[in-house]
């Protein structure tokens, strides 16, 4: 925050902020306020005018589409699909793909179960899943690509750890996959809304993330992006209208599936989720994707900073500045942690316990003073 003007602003876009230091957006975090006056707009206009400002809405469709295309740089808006969360992006790519006895997947040893659980079901249909224990090896990258071979049909990570941040290169792995021919999907939400994506940069082929946590958005919503060039051979997991090219014509027959992202989009939209997700990510489109992530990686280098300098605190986090994040874990003596947690909490500073450590997680929008309130009760809690 350079100037009392940008922190006027900031605190008026986050009036969450006079409430509590909430360092904990790597689980869910408050709404901006442009967030929560779209959604009272759409309730009112709904109250009132019902299905009258329908065509409104399918408007604002297709403004977050463009908006989600924007965030993380893909080529067209058309590329983007709107489903309820990380899980269903998953669940649209394992169940778009014709699984044959030998494949394998190649995926994290330690990811969270979301990007886990969907995965480890195939073997049941002769798949194979190598989980790699890629951060126990000097070139973690590596270590992955070296788990592929020609039977392999995606390379399945999650580009931010959810425990302690750590962040894996994702130009380096989109490179060997689109040379090998090996679809290459990331679970973005620890990434979203904190760092920037350039899939186009980075040759990922399908991104999804939810929106409640890093990208100030609210729960049951999520982008979903597929390149076209792998989409064309994805086929619906699930069937209903709404994914119908021209699909106002119900009493034509026969009626072909789009073929933009809207083919994984079977039934009615959750129009208010989206109107929340669009103020959202038009919060962070303004603030610009360079401020936000230089800021947050500003703060968690901080606190990083910080927690190295107290005594009986053990940094879980990577330090090498290619490897940050928004997140920072740590560690404290055997029996203190509920401890630390209880004391942040009493001084209304809302950080949780993650792996065998204590996971903080700031956002843009706050200020060093923010992070020095909170290295000073972790100090004095000790």
């Amino acid at each position: 925050m350079k100037t009392n003007d940008t922190a006027g602003a900031r605190a008026e876009q986050f009036p969450s902020q006079a409430q509590a230091i909430w360092v904990n957006h790597a689980t869910l975090s408050p709404w901006p306020r442009e967030t929560m006056a779209a959604v009272q707009d759409y309730a009112s206009k709904t109250h009132l005018q019902g299905p009258l400002v329908y065509s409104e809405w399918m408007k604002m469709a297709n403004r977050l589409r463009e908006a989600a295309a924007t965030l993380i740089s893909a080529e067209s808006a058309r590329d983007i699909s709107l489903l309820h969360n990380t899980t269903s992006g998953i669940n649209t790519l394992i169940g778009g793909l014709e699984w044959r006895p030998g494949d394998n997947v190649v995926t994290l040893h330690e990811d969270f179960p979301s990007n886990t659980l969907p995965w480890l079901h195939l073997q049941g249909r002769g798949v194979e899943i190598r989980r790699v224990n890629a951060r126990a090896a000097d070139r973690p990258e590596m270590e992955l690509l070296s788990s592929l071979d020609d039977r392999t049909r995606v390379l399945a990570i999650s580009s931010v750890n959810w425990i302690d941040g750590y962040r894996l290169r994702l130009d380096e792995l989109g490179r060997a996959c689109r040379d090998a021919g090996i679809i290459f999907f990331v679970d973005a939400i620890q990434h979203l809304g904190a760092l920037k994506l350039d899939v186009v940069r980075e040759q990922v082929d399908i991104v999804c993330a939810g929106t409640h946590k890093w990208l100030l958005g609210p729960e049951g919503m999520g982008l979903f992006y597929c390149r076209e060039a792998v989409r064309a051979h994805l086929q619906p997991a699930q069937l209903g209208w709404h994914m119908l090219q021209d699909r106002m014509a119900f009493e034509q027959p026969d009626r072909a599936i789009a073929t933009d992202g809207r083919r994984f989009e079977p039934g009615t939209p959750n129009r208010l989720g989206q109107v929340a997700m669009l103020a959202s990510l038009e919060v962070l489109l303004k603030a610009g994707t360079d401020t936000v992530e230089s800021a947050i990686l500003a703060h968690s280098g901080h606190l990083m900073t910080g927690l190295d300098a107290i005594k009986r605190v053990e940094l879980m986090s990577d330090r090498e500045p290619a490897r940050r994040s928004g997140i920072v874990n740590f560690q404290v003596n055997a029996g203190q942690r509920a401890r630390v947690l209880s004391r942040l909490r009493e001084q209304n500073v809302y950080a949780i316990a993650r792996g065998d450590g204590i996971r903080l997680s700031p956002h843009f929008y706050q200020g060093q003073d923010d992070m020095n309130r909170v290295l000073e009760i972790i100090e004095r809690s000790i």
